[in-house]
């Protein structure tokens, strides 16, 4: 009896633990659905989050268009209107005055000959006060002389103001035009966020993207310490960037300078630019500009991207680094003459202001390259003999990072928020979040210029005319080309 009772149990306990396990499988099915479904709800609220951010940007640069294609023309057509009206009432309030004056002194001399006649007439017939008539006359020559030369002063003023005004009409009209150009940019960004827009929501999948992502992408970083950083719509132009235009500051013969495809590394003439003695160049992406500093004749100029034709923008500057700042419209310089200093000027050559005045340091001692970080207003410029340093937007908190010498050239990598300079033959990286400072490379000269672009560092070097590259990503050191020239300078162009 007693084992037929352990047998009952033992057969219930069986009993239990097969329904425990099954209960179990069908937990487990259930958590493996839930684990699928949670799945699927990420990777949807994923693209969500990618449809809102690419509308928002559309919807940003809709905005940026709108103002740019309606609020501004109206703006600038009843400035114009407004400009126009004032130079028509001014002339012809000036022309009135110019009548009035002439009908007086016509008045005067009608009145002059008549009584001039007069005396013709009575001298035969009764005696007159010959000295008295003679005084008036002379007195009445002299009135109108002097009202004469009061009108022809008139008249000077009349012309020297029409002259300021057509100046100032020439000067709206340029602004028209680069305002016409910054909108035609900002149209065909909007088209191509459009498309893109467009093709992401016919086909969430088709990027194979399972995180949140801007619009434009970069290369991941390859220091562990450097930290991506938003960019604005205008900066992320720089990403399409195709050909690095190599230009000769002195050469052995005279000849064009060179465009290199950054793919390819294929190199040709670029015919456009005919001046020489360039001593730095950039290129404007919104107003698609070449912008460059000469020796001789010195100054400040300006050429459309692939168009033959030259503009002043300032005369007698001499620089050897300059940089646009493209969502501002402003130009950052070095000089060296008339004085050595950091500058600034619009990019239609207004507005010039000197930031910090260098002058009083010794004589070889002079800024060199300059780059900017436009999210936190810095700048940042080397000396040939005093190191690395840095300024901000307003003249402001100079300061000396670093203390070697033979600081040329800089250059500034806006995603990762890092800076790259040259010590002599020495390309170091500062990483601007963390601090930290990293060598590079090694060129076989002294480096003149830097340019970065893509996780790549192109430079050139003096003397010798090595174009090189590194590639931050694999670590890889390339000669691109080799110039006959003293030195070469640099920019990218799309």
């Amino acid at each position: 009896m007693a084992g037929l009772c352990w047998l009952l149990l033992l057969l219930g306990a069986t009993s239990s633990v097969v329904h425990g396990h099954e209960n179990i499988s069908t937990v487990a099915k259930h958590m493996s659905l839930l684990e699928e479904e949670l799945n699927d709800l990420k990777s949807d609220i994923v693209r969500m989050e990618l449809r809102m951010m690419n509308k928002i940007d559309v919807l940003k640069l809709v905005l940026r268009s709108d103002l740019a294609e309606n609020i501004v023309p109206s703006y600038m057509s009843s400035l114009f209107e407004s400009f126009d009206a004032t130079v028509n009432s001014h002339v012809i309030s000036q022309i009135r005055r110019l009548k009035h004056g002439y009908q007086q002194v016509k008045r005067q001399t009608l009145s002059l000959t008549k009584q001039l006649s007069e005396i013709g007439m009575t001298k035969s017939g009764q005696e007159v006060d010959i000295v008295m008539v003679k005084g008036e006359c002379e007195h009445q020559v002299s009135q109108l002389r002097t009202e004469l030369n009061l009108t022809r002063r008139h008249v000077w003023l009349v012309e020297e103001e029409v002259t300021l005004l057509k100046g100032h009409m020439t000067a709206l009209i340029r602004q028209v035009g680069d305002l016409q150009a910054q909108m035609n940019e900002t149209l065909r960004t909007v088209q191509s966020l459009v498309q893109q827009n467009e093709r992401l929501r016919n086909d969430p999948t088709a990027t194979g993207i399972t995180q949140p992502v801007p619009l434009y992408t970069s290369k991941t970083p390859t220091s562990p310490n450097s930290t991506p950083v938003a960019t604005t719509p205008t900066t992320r132009m720089f990403h399409n960037m195709t050909r690095l235009l190599v230009v000769q500051y002195l050469s052995i013969s005279k000849q064009y300078p060179h465009e290199i495809t950054i793919n390819k590394h294929d190199m040709r003439t670029y015919p456009y630019l005919h001046e020489s003695w360039i001593e730095a160049v950039t290129y404007d992406p919104v107003s698609r500009t070449l912008i460059f500093s000469r020796l001789l004749p010195s100054g400040m100029y300006t050429s459309k991207l692939d168009v033959s034709g030259v503009r002043t923008l300032k005369k007698g500057i001499g620089s050897f680094g300059l940089t646009v700042d493209v969502d501002r419209r402003v130009i950052f310089f070095t000089t060296y003459h008339p004085s050595k200093s950091i500058s600034r000027m619009s990019t239609s050559g207004r507005r010039y202001r000197i930031l910090v005045d260098l002058s009083r340091r010794p004589k070889k001692d002079y800024p060199h390259d300059l780059a900017v970080c436009p999210r936190t207003k810095t700048i940042y410029f080397g000396g040939n003999r005093d190191g690395l340093w840095s300024v901000d937007y307003n003249g402001n908190r100079l300061h000396q990072i670093n203390k070697r010498d033979g600081v040329i050239a800089v250059t500034f990598d806006n995603f990762h928020n890092a800076l790259y300079f040259s010590v002599n033959k020495t390309v170091i990286q500062l990483s601007l979040s963390t601090n930290t400072r990293t060598e590079v490379s090694q060129f076989n000269a002294r480096i003149k210029d830097l340019v970065y672009h893509d996780n790549k560092v192109f430079m050139s070097g003096q003397p010798g005319a090595d174009i090189a590259v590194v590639d931050l990503d694999n670590n890889v050191y390339t000669t691109v080309k080799t110039m006959n020239s003293t030195y070469n300078v640099m920019c990218l162009i799309p």
